[in-house]
């Protein structure tokens, strides 16, 4: 498979070399999971800071929001068999 040489200091080499060590993978495995988790991460704070937008700008409808969600929550337990 074709790639490409990056240049990175010695010590980001080394310690992708010691978690590969310590966790039986590659270290391709290794920067594929890390950049899986950083793309997650990066997911999830587009998401909460849309959540921070809307309360923000509307606080009426993100009030509302959250009290409709409350009633659909406590129907959703009513119906969990005891």
């Amino acid at each position: 498979m074709p790639g490409v040489t990056m240049k990175l200091p010695s010590e980001v080499r080394d310690r992708i070399k010691a978690i590969a060590d310590r966790s039986d993978k590659t270290m391709r495995e290794v920067v594929e999971a890390a950049l899986e988790c950083y793309e997650r991460s990066l997911g999830e704070a587009s998401y909460l800071e849309g959540w921070s937008r809307f309360q923000a700008e509307d606080p009426e409808g993100f009030a509302e929001y959250m009290k409709d969600s409350e009633a659909l929550e406590l129907g959703l337990s009513d119906a969990v068999p005891e």
